[in-house]
């Protein structure tokens, strides 16, 4: 994923940053190399849909920044549901949901991740990701100005971290589906 919706987005061009991802997504067409079967291309096809991934949660905190919030929904609901273990993109939902005013949906969102993640982990959900749940439940403020990455950056690396730790960078749900660990 080139550096420019990063960049962007850090200089607060949420709308140039959710164009230029959504350009690199509209490229992709189902999982990278899905029909191969050597062991170093399929490495290679899960680096490529992780890249996939990153770019699908940096439009999403784009368009949240915009209001477009049904969208980043539509969007995120079905790419949550496939990566149940990747807490940025439950944690982004979460809030498009809360502030399109669906709390109760943002609270089943969570739900949802915490059982995804104490059943193939054996582990609570990031301290983040709590917390997240936390300021939802209690209708904080903070959930209306501050970004998606503030709410959610620390949640993710320590997610990610303790995933690899215990799993490794290969590693596989149950289902045979790469988790995605950036």
């Amino acid at each position: 994923m080139p550096a420019r919706p990063a960049a962007s987005t850090a200089l607060g061009d949420h709308a140039r940053a959710s164009d230029l991802y959504a350009h690199a997504l509209a490229m992709w067409r189902g999982p990278a190399l899905a029909e191969m079967t050597s062991r170093a291309i399929q490495d290679a096809a899960a680096a490529l849909n992780v890249q996939r991934l990153l770019a699908i949660e940096g439009k999403a905190e784009a368009d949240i920044q915009l209001g477009r919030h049904d969208e980043v929904i539509a969007m995120l609901s079905p790419a949550s549901a496939a990566n149940p273990l990747q807490e940025r993109l439950c944690g982004v939902l979460m809030l498009a949901l809360y502030r399109r005013g669906a709390r109760a949906e943002a609270l089943s969102v969570y739900g949802k991740g915490h059982q995804a993640v104490a059943t193939e982990l054996g582990l609570p959900p990031s301290l983040q990701l709590r917390r997240l749940q936390d300021l939802i439940f209690h209708d904080d403020p903070a959930l209306w100005t501050q970004s998606p990455n503030s709410l959610l950056s620390v949640g993710s690396e320590v997610g990610h971290a303790r995933h690899l730790r215990l799993h490794g960078a290969g590693a596989r749900t149950g289902q045979g589906e790469a988790v995605a660990v950036a």
